[in-house]
């Protein structure tokens, strides 16, 4: 029985850890592309003045000192409208035709407007956005950013979770144990009674005090040695009734 019970338990902790994971991954997911388009339209709004004036170092400037406090973002660059690089970040890396070619701002009747995808790089799994700098030009801010933050706090909170989970079950271990030794003595208190009055120890008497079945089994022993001594002359029989059913009040 306690096996089936710490079985169910157990299990029951593993399936609100697997759904904790997945509810939690997707929540640091949705804030991983949040950040990715905020950082992206801001560089964006940022940039319209010093492209139009064609200032590339004040640009290369800009998006360096928009990632540098940003240890997700893998690169950042801006490509103007025939798709070619004018200014590029992020630590160094070349940008390849074959990553610029992944990803555009969508064109939709109202113009341009901002496309995110997720991509796997060499990098890693990252989130790409393409945010338009223009309503009526492909000229666009292209970032990406990468998913080690979110799944470090994934990681700290699975770990904290599985330590906590731990911790509350050997506290409920220890509790169990206890509760269990304190029945069995009981139990073996009665056992060791039983063996002194079948030998004629008539005189002993259960000191158990306690409302639980062992009590009670104590209470119904004093009971019946109580009315063999009122009887004992007469030579008078007693029945003991165990019924094992449960009250329905």
């Amino acid at each position: 029985m306690f096996l089936v019970v710490a079985s169910t338990i157990l299990s029951a902790i593993i399936c609100c850890g697997v759904l904790m994971h997945a509810l939690l991954s997707d929540v640091l997911a949705s804030q991983t592309d949040a950040r990715a388009k905020a950082l992206s339209s801001y560089i964006a709004t940022r940039s319209v003045d010093l492209y139009l004036t064609n200032d590339l170092l004040a640009l290369s400037d800009l998006l360096e000192d928009a990632v540098s406090d940003n240890e997700d973002v893998v690169y950042a660059f801006i490509e103007n409208d025939g798709g070619r690089v004018v200014v590029e970040s992020g630590l160094g890396k070349t940008i390849s035709r074959e990553l610029i070619d992944q990803n555009s701002p969508q064109f939709t009747e109202d113009g341009y407007v901002e496309n995110s995808i997720i991509l796997n790089t060499d990098h890693g799994v990252v989130v790409d956005c393409a945010i338009p700098m223009f309503n009526d030009s492909p000229v666009a801010v292209r970032l990406g950013m990468g998913y080690g933050s979110a799944d470090a706090a994934l990681r700290s909170t699975m770990l904290q979770f599985g330590i906590f989970t731990c911790a509350i079950m050997g506290l409920a271990a220890a509790v169990a144990f206890v509760l269990v030794r304190s029945a069995l003595k009981n139990v073996k208190s009665l056992v060791a009674l039983t063996e002194k009055v079948s030998a004629g120890g008539l005189d002993l008497r259960a000191r158990l005090k306690s409302r639980d079945e062992n009590g009670k089994v104590a209470t119904c022993a004093r009971n019946v040695i109580r009315i063999w001594e009122q009887t004992k002359e007469q030579r008078s029989a007693q029945l003991v009734f165990c019924d094992l059913s449960t009250p329905s009040k």
